[in-house]
């Protein structure tokens, strides 16, 4: 219930102040271009690309025995300072942290102790990988990832990833056991096996029973 009334009250706000979305997609024509002969060797071809004119919110959760809350915002503010995303190597993918706070509406249904409530379904936060033995789909959809890297893989020419079936974020699950984290991950999208590619998603915690609050 208090995630569809805190959706209803988003709902409402733009509505009463006439607020422009959150996002924008755009479509963008390139051409790829021989960085070594300076030639178009492909193109044009379409490019879609989303534009945030809002503040956007991000989950981490962390064990404090590994990493502490400084070096939390250490690694985000990298990440905004250099961009992520397949584009970032032309500016794209920058952001600034305005903000990190330990207490938040959902944190509390975020708990593995919900499970212990008779909680044991799960809405997924972000692209899941799931265990058969750890869950089972409720209610989902899944897509294909097209992964990319860069860096040296990219030198190599070893810059595409082994496509890779996900479920989607928002996706809820059936969960078997109280855990602090669901989902995996696998080696399976390099060509070469070094490193991993994560499907481990945090969960939100609800009944299925109607009347019940998540």
């Amino acid at each position: 219930q208090l995630i569809v009334e805190k959706i209803i009250e988003n709902l409402n706000q733009k509505e009463n102040s006439r607020m422009k979305k959150p996002e924008k997609k755009i479509t963008l024509l390139k051409n790829m271009i021989n960085r070594l002969t300076n030639n178009v060797e492909e193109g044009p071809f379409s490019s879609e690309e989303t534009f945030y004119s809002s503040n956007i919110e991000i989950y981490a959760k962390f064990d404090i025995n590994k990493i502490n809350l400084d070096e939390i915002k250490e690694v985000f503010n990298l990440i905004g300072d250099f961009g992520f995303g397949a584009d970032k190597s032309t500016g794209k993918g920058r952001f600034k942290l305005l903000e990190i706070a330990e207490d938040f509406p959902l944190k509390n249904f975020m708990q593995p102790e919900q499970f212990d409530k008779g909680k044991h379904y799960v809405i997924s936060l972000s692209s899941a990988l799931v265990l058969t033995n750890q869950c089972s789909l409720h209610c989902g959809k899944t897509f294909v990832k097209f992964g990319k890297l860069g860096g040296d893989k990219a030198y190599k020419g070893m810059h595409f990833k082994n496509p890779v079936v996900l479920y989607k974020p928002g996706s809820t699950f059936h969960v078997f056991e109280k855990q602090e984290i669901y989902g995996n991950a696998t080696n399976k999208v390099f060509v070469d096996g070094i490193g991993y590619h994560s499907g481990f998603f945090i969960p939100v915690f609800f009944s299925e029973n109607q009347g019940d609050s998540i």
